[in-house]
């Protein structure tokens, strides 16, 4: 790819404390023109070039100078094209493109304080790191002019190539997400009796007595049994759409700000949720739970006799009616939408990914209950079409080109400038 980055605020921090340059400035590396690459520049801009990749600190390898050195000669080259052409930047385009990356910086840190903070540590000041940036971001903004102009331009992707990428590469191609109607079929699982009760008649007098956001923090202080939001006062923080499993979740985006759900089972047991903010898919909830048991003689009997129904539907015994009338107790629910894939946690993907339509999943069995789907459809999992991919296609194509047009440019614009290497290692100056 073409190089013409910036280097990052942090990868800066880094370099100011990791990279000694003081005894090798005296160095020259290579000459471009009247132009001087010094050693210095060619073991930082390795050192620079290791970080990304997770490299071990240490000295960089002869293969990372050499590439450093390289991209350094061509930047060099680029410079002497600008100045012929007499290629400039405003000071008003240049101030605007450092506020934006030094403003860019500030928002990693929590402060202006702890921006200032993380400077003083490396002895750099805000002053010094603007100057740095700004011979950066001039150098990048130069380089971006020359290549827009000389090559950028020239470049053109027809669509009989862009056609041509998707015919060879089809079945490496994006595809539409899957998705599918369902009907489910679910038998609660039994709990053990009378906590289950107890613990459904206490939050429900919790539901209809507490009045506000504070109370419903002293009610979960005195009565939650979730640990780890107890002490404070049962937040769970800000939760995102789609986190809770899919009951929960829906429970959750239905309700308003400052509202109050009505008691609901999960595996862990029972529930009253109280959102008390939302910001885009984001809500920032607190709830009480009362854990629960399971009735294990019961659960085990139903889990059975769920396994022996399902085995005379699939071998025709039955039909899907005859099976949901052998559970009066059970849900059923015949999915109206399409659920999308991502919607469907782990075990049903699972099951789905070797079904067609028409059959009937193993028993899928949970802390709270046992289920059996049948796939009523399935749409989706296709390739997306040309016009689909088209934009993007054509993107990777020109970037292509473009890569192979700078390496052709800077080659013919090397026969014209004279360039000398002498040397990248820091070790041949000692």
């Amino acid at each position: 790819m073409i190089r013409t980055r910036i280097v990052p605020i942090s990868v800066l921090l880094l370099v100011a404390a990791g990279v000694p340059k003081a005894e090798l400035l005296e160095g020259i590396a290579a000459q471009v023109g009247d132009e001087l690459v010094f050693v210095g520049e060619v073991e930082e801009r390795a050192y620079l070039s290791r970080l990304p990749r997770g490299a071990a600190q240490g000295p960089p390898t002869e293969a990372d100078r050499r590439t450093a050195l390289e991209e350094l000669i061509n930047e060099k080259i680029l410079q002497i094209y600008a100045a012929e052409k007499g290629i400039e930047i405003s000071d008003a385009e240049l101030e605007d493109a450092v506020e934006r990356a030094l403003a860019n910086v500030r928002s990693n840190f929590a402060s202006d304080e702890e921006f200032v903070g993380a400077l003083a540590a490396e002895g750099l000041s805000e002053a010094a790191l603007r100057q740095n940036y700004e011979e950066e971001i001039q150098d990048k903004l130069v380089r971006d002019r020359v290549i827009a102009a000389e090559i950028y331009e020239r470049v053109e992707v027809s669509r009989r190539e862009v056609q041509g990428y998707y015919d060879a590469h089809h079945d490496e191609l994006e595809r539409t997400e899957r998705s599918y109607r369902l009907s489910r079929f679910s038998i609660p699982l039994p709990l053990a009796e009378p906590e289950a009760q107890q613990a459904r008649d206490l939050l429900e007098k919790l539901r209809d007595t507490i009045k506000g956001p504070q109370e419903f923090i002293d009610a979960a202080r005195a009565h939650t049994e979730d640990l780890g939001t107890a002490e404070r006062g049962g937040d769970l923080g800000w939760i995102t759409k789609g986190t809770l499993v899919r009951e929960i979740d829906a429970l959750v985006q239905s309700l308003d700000r400052g509202q109050m759900s009505d008691v609901v089972r999960s595996r862990f047991g029972f529930h009253l949720f109280f959102v008390d903010e939302r910001r885009g898919e984001e809500s920032h909830l607190y709830h009480i739970l009362k854990t629960t048991s399971l009735d294990e003689e019961r659960a085990a009997e139903i889990r059975r006799a769920v396994s022996e129904a399902r085995a005379e539907l699939v071998n025709g015994r039955t039909d899907w009616p005859g099976f949901a009338a052998r559970f009066p107790g059970a849900r059923e629910q015949r999915d109206a939408d399409e659920i999308a894939e991502e919607e469907l946690d782990q075990s049903e993907r699972a099951a789905l990914s070797a079904m067609k339509p028409g059959d009937v999943s193993p028993v899928q069995i949970s802390p709270i209950d046992v289920s059996v789907i049948k796939l009523d459809g399935v749409s989706g999992g296709r390739v997306r079409s040309l016009g689909e991919l088209y934009p993007r296609i054509e993107e990777r194509l020109r970037l292509e080109k473009l890569d192979a047009r700078f390496v052709d440019w800077i080659a013919e614009r090397r026969e014209r400038v004279f360039v000398r290497v002498i040397s990248s290692s820091p070790e041949r100056f000692e």
